[in-house]
């Protein structure tokens, strides 16, 4: 059995494997190389424990071909995959620059400067969907600030990590007992595993919306418990916008909370939906409503 705690230095097919950049739910994530070629590239490696099975196997194999077939300008690509020994894995480009996590911690968004992020990920999220794919995990780990060219200003948006997409219409590559997402951001249908859609994604990018313009999510717990945070998404409703700041424009918040409805079927329609309601309604805000901070919290 291939030992994935040992990776670095050694070889995945043609890719050389360099230093760990970060640990997930479901494997680990490289730097990498192919000899010859001077194009910087990550590899996620899955644990070998979801490899084990015959049929994840094939799932995985049927299903990163779809997501290799992702074409966006703001969806960063799958370029290669395969197996080592009992690992799976994956080539993506490496993009340098932060995550919209990073940025939540040293700056505060306006209705403005949030559209700017907002717009691209919705768009990409819609061209996914319109593919009949979903991603499953939106959240500000998986925005990632780069730039377009590799070498300028960071920022162009990226959505990252479909390593817990789907196709629709195929079963999940998860085993029935896991919770897969992470809680401050999953839907109720999500949480209670229940079938997902396009709107799971919808009610996700929802919650990014109201952290990035709050500076809040609204559903946490003062212990980190993960179970306590994914009940209050199943049974509490999202506090209201203007109860947490007196002057968070009221148009805004109808947007946001119809995004964050618990029954899938009151949601957006669509993420190009979400879209052009946010935008709509952002043009009617007076200048100074647009970029102003309505952080609930310093």
């Amino acid at each position: 059995m291939t030992d994935e705690s040992s990776l670095t230095g050694g070889q995945l097919g043609p890719y050389v494997v360099g230093n760990k950049l970060a640990d997930g739910g479901m494997g680990s994530v490289y730097r990498t190389y192919k000899p010859g070629s001077n194009d910087p590239l990550v590899i996620k490696v899955l644990l070998p424990e979801y490899s084990d099975e015959e049929e994840f196997r094939k799932r995985f194999v049927r299903e990163v071909k779809v997501l290799s077939d992702l074409h966006h300008p703001n969806i960063i690509p799958v370029h290669d995959y395969g197996q080592e020994g009992d690992l799976l894995y994956f080539v993506m480009p490496l993009i340098k620059g932060s995550s919209l996590n990073d940025l939540l911690h040293k700056q505060h968004f306006s209705p403005a400067t949030a559209w700017l992020i907002l717009d691209p990920i919705a768009q990409a999220l819609n061209y996914a969907h319109s593919l009949h794919i979903i991603h499953r995990d939106i959240k500000p780990h998986n925005i990632l600030l780069g730039s377009s060219d590799g070498k300028g200003l960071q920022t162009h948006p990226y959505l990252a990590d479909f390593g817990l997409s789907k196709p629709l219409d195929k079963s999940a590559m998860t085993k029935p007992s896991m919770m897969i997402g992470t809680p401050e951001y999953m839907a109720p249908e999500q949480v209670k595993a229940q079938p997902v859609t396009h709107r799971t994604d919808i009610y996700a990018l929802g919650i990014v919306a109201f952290e990035m313009l709050l500076g809040t999510v609204p559903f946490s717990d003062s212990n980190g418990d993960s179970m306590a945070i994914a009940l209050k998404q199943v049974r509490e409703l999202p506090p209201y916008p203007t109860d947490l700041h007196s002057n968070f424009p009221l148009p805004l918040e109808y947007v946001i909370l119809r995004a964050l409805a618990k029954a899938p079927g009151e949601r957006y329609d669509s993420a190009e939906a979400f879209r052009q309601a946010y935008w709509e309604e952002l043009q009617n805000l007076t200048p100074e409503a647009r970029m102003a901070d309505y952080w609930t919290q310093s």
